[in-house]
């Protein structure tokens, strides 16, 4: 089995990820690049060939950056609105107005 972790990691060297990140990406490449290295051998392809061919692959660019966007890509959280419970999906405030308005009431009488 082929060291891709070592390449891979040489080169996101600079990246300032996330070391669970950098983790997770380097696992994720490496396991493509396996998958490529023996696609390119069962086909035919000799051992430093399909090892030029698969280092090709990540020294085009694309799949590194792809890889790098995906893990960095932010979404953004459901705003959380008071009086609504976020698992259920139902909104509780129009049970809670009349118990505010009688707490109002109270107060000012």
């Amino acid at each position: 089995m082929l060291e891709w972790k070592v390449e891979i990691r040489r080169r996101l060297t600079g990246s300032n990820l996330e070391p669970t990140r950098e983790t997770a990406i380097v696992e994720e490449l490496e396991q493509y690049l396996e998958e490529c290295y023996a696609e390119l051998l069962a086909g035919g392809a000799t051992e430093d060939d399909a090892y030029r061919a698969t280092l090709a692959e990540l020294n085009g660019g694309e799949l590194l950056q792809q890889e790098l966007q995906r893990a960095e890509r932010k979404v953004a959280p459901e705003p959380i609105v008071l009086g609504t419970n976020r698992e259920e999906k139902h909104d509780y405030r129009p049970m809670a107005r009349p118990a505010l308005r009688r707490a109002n009431v109270d107060e000012a009488a």
